[in-house]
């Protein structure tokens, strides 16, 4: 599903609000439609070709393999986009990304997944 609206603020200049003198000292968050496509993807894949990357954002998809008479369910990706970037590019992301996650479990607690914990124990290892 993509969502053709997404929504971002951005602060305009003050502006005075007649009956709330305090609010004149606060900008006012103006609300811009960006008119880009939303994806929701549980899984990425990298692959490099000299000084590009793609980066393939996926999703699980589930079907059927048929054995004999029987129907065995099998789940494979399901590719939902693709970002082709350069090195350079990558490397700036992944410094955002790192920021930003540490930011994030700074408040709410680390973050762990199948592949962290995997990260962990080959550490140890």
């Amino acid at each position: 599903m993509q969502n053709q609206a997404s929504i971002s603020a951005v602060s305009s200049a003050n502006s005075e609000t007649i009956g709330t003198p305090s609010s004149s000292l606060l900008p006012r968050p103006q609300v811009i439609a960006a008119n880009s496509p939303s994806y929701y993807a549980s899984g990425v894949q990298l692959a490099s070709v000299g000084n590009d990357v793609v980066v393939s954002f996926t999703r699980p998809l589930m079907g059927h393999v048929w054995v004999g008479d029987v129907a065995m369910a099998v789940a494979e990706t399901q590719p939902v986009v693709e970002i082709n970037m350069s090195i350079m590019t990558i490397k700036d992301l992944s410094i955002i990304l790192s920021e930003f996650v540490s930011q994030y479990e700074s408040q709410f607690g680390e973050i762990e997944t199948d592949f962290t914990r995997l990260k962990a124990a080959e550490k140890v290892a």
